[in-house]
Parts: C-alpha cells; sequence; structure tokens
C-alpha cells in the first residue's frame, strides 16, 4: 500500500526512486519465500518418499512371513490329515475370524493348530481344542504356543503337563489320564475369557494394529509379483552380463585387489616401524624436546635482557 502511495501522491523523482527501492526489496523477499518453500516442499518429499520406502519393505516383509506361515500350515494339513486345497482354504477362513474375534495373530493360530491337528488327525477336533486353549490362555496369561503344547502332550497321555499351567484340574482326571474330561472342565473354567481379553482396551488396541497389519500385508502381495518380476530381470539379464565382465577381466581385478592390499600392508608396515622407533627412543626424544625449549626460552631471555640493556643505554 506504501508502494501505491508513493508512485500515485508522491510522483517525483524521490518518491520513484523510493518506490524502484520497494519494488526490489519485495521482489528480494518474494525470492527468499520462494526458496524457503521450496526448501521446505523438498524436505517434505524426501521425508514422504523415505516413509514410502519403509511401508514398501514393511509391506513386502510381512507378506512375505504370512505366506510362509500359510505354505506351512497348508502342508502340514496336506500331510496330517489329508487335507484338500477346499478344507485348506476353509481352515484359513477359520484363522481370519479367531484373529478378528480373539486378536490372535494368524502367524500363532497357525503353529498352534498345525500342531494340534498333528496329534488329533482331525481338522474338526483340532479347532474344537484349540478353542478351548484361547480361553486358558487368556485366563492364565500364557501364550498360545504354551498351552497348545501342553494340550498336545495331554492328548499323548500326559495329562500333568496341564497343570504346569497353573490351571485347576481334579486328581481323578490327572490320574485317569481322561483328556476329555480335561477338556470339558478347563473350558468351563475358563469359558468367555479370550473374548473377555479381546474386549479390553489393550485387546481392541491389539486388534487394531492386527488389523493395520492385515492391510499392510495385502499390500505386500500386491508389490511381490513386481519385485518378482525384477528379480526375474536381474537374473536373466544383469547377472550373466556382470558374470562375463568378471569372467573377461578378472585378472586386471585380482591384480588392482593385490596392488591395492599390498600398499595398505606397506602403509602399516611404515607405521609400525615409525611407532617402534618412538618406543625406543624415548629417552633422545626427551632431551631433544628440553633441548629445543631450552633453547626457545633461552633465546627470549636474552632477548629480554638486550632489551633492558638498550633501555639503560638510552637513558645514559
Amino acid at each position: 500500500m506504501a508502494l501505491i502511495e508513493r508512485i500515485i501522491t508522491v510522483y517525483n523523482d524521490k518518491g520513484s526512486k523510493q518506490a524502484v527501492k520497494d519494488v526490489n526489496k519485495l521482489e528480494k523477499s518474494f525470492a527468499e519465500a520462494g526458496k524457503k518453500i521450496a526448501k521446505a516442499f523438498l524436505v517434505a518429499g524426501a521425508a514422504a518418499g523415505a516413509l514410502a520406502v519403509k511401508i514398501g519393505k514393511d509391506a513386502v516383509q510381512a507378506a512375505i512371513a504370512d505366506q510362509k506361515s500359510q505354505i506351512l500350515l497348508a502342508n502340514a494339513l496336506r500331510n496330517t490329515v489329508g487335507a484338500t486345497d477346499e478344507s485348506i482354504f476353509a481352515a484359513e477362513e477359520y484363522i481370519s475370524a479367531m484373529q478378528a474375534q480373539f486378536s490372535i495373530a494368524d502367524d500363532e493360530l497357525r503353529p498352534s493348530l498345525a500342531a494340534l491337528a498333528a496329534v488329533t488327525r482331525d481338522l474338526g477336533q483340532a479347532q474344537a481344542i484349540q478353542n478351548v486353549a484361547i480361553d486358558v490362555a487368556a485366563g492364565t496369561g500364557k501364550d498360545l504356543a504354551a498351552v497348545t503344547n501342553a494340550m498336545v502332550k495331554a492328548y499323548q497321555g500326559n495329562i500333568g503337563a496341564l497343570r504346569r499351567l497353573n490351571v485347576p484340574l481334579d486328581d481323578s482326571i490327572i490320574k485317569s489320564k481322561d483328556f476329555q474330561g480335561a477338556m470339558i472342565s478347563l473350558s468351563k473354567t475358563f469359558a468367555g475369557a479370550g473374548a473377555a481379553s479381546a474386549d479390553t482396551f489393550e485387546g481392541r488396541m491389539r486388534g487394531l494394529s492386527l488389523a493395520y497389519g492385515e492391510i499392510i500385508e495385502q499390500l505386500g502381495y500386491a508389490l511381490i509379483p513386481v519385485l518378482s518380476d525384477f528379480a526375474n530381470v536381474i537374473r536373466a539379464e544383469v547377472l550373466p552380463v556382470l558374470q562375463s565382465f568378471i569372467e573377461n577381466n578378472k585378472e586386471g581385478i585380482a591384480q588392482g585387489l593385490r596392488d591395492g592390499i599390498d600398499a595398505v600392508i606397506g602403509i602399516t608396515k611404515a607405521l609400525a616401524k615409525m611407532f617402534k622407533l618412538i618406543a625406543d627412543n624415548t629417552g633422545a626424544l626427551k632431551v631433544f624436546a628440553g633441548i629445543i625449549v631450552g633453547t626457545f626460552v633461552g633465546t627470549k631471555v636474552a632477548a629480554g635482557i638486550q632489551l633492558i640493556a638498550a633501555g639503560i643505554a638510552g637513558l645514559i
């Protein structure tokens, strides 16, 4: 506004010159502001790029781990219960439902189900036992793997393994090795514990984290084919060229490496000799240092005396 006033109301040489100065100042301000804005956008862009790379990396790693977990379960079910593709698909649907209901990671549920299926040789029975294991784990604070391991041992006849979970069991069940009775007792004692745990604030936060993890896994599954194609290009086109280059130039590359290593060895030996010389002549070096210091101090003192003498001579 001040600029406009100077041009319109004070239209003279002085006002014009001041207006030019104002314009130049304004231009400089805009330029500085532009640089700051550009820098801010550059920083923001770099941060966004780094975040995108990290998310992509995490997504692929999560998808790889999930894929491995699924393959291992499928293989175990085929070997132990003769599962078909349809029953394996149904088992995965069951795993997804358990994860959503009880906020337990599918990477925990799959090994548990595989272990129970291996001893029961029946997928339906394994799932029923796992439902009890989920409640017992929530009720005792034990992890699902530990509870599953105890139930596998109990199914095999070692009912006492359940006692080590600090769960109440009648002595008659232990003595008779009544696995079915133990399951009935535990299912009554811990009924609803898994659902109650999932409904706590901690459980809801755990469920939220798992839901986010599932989204990341899906992103990873979408990226895997792209990375697979990239790996195929590297394997088919880049590695052969690199191998050919090394094969044709291996002597030169080896000689270059030898020269570099020899240079490092030479420097190391020279340093070792220098440090040994210093160690062997510590006394002489101290005397030499003393001479230098003494000479320097003596020179300064002599110069001082000469100045004093000259001053006295001037007075006389």
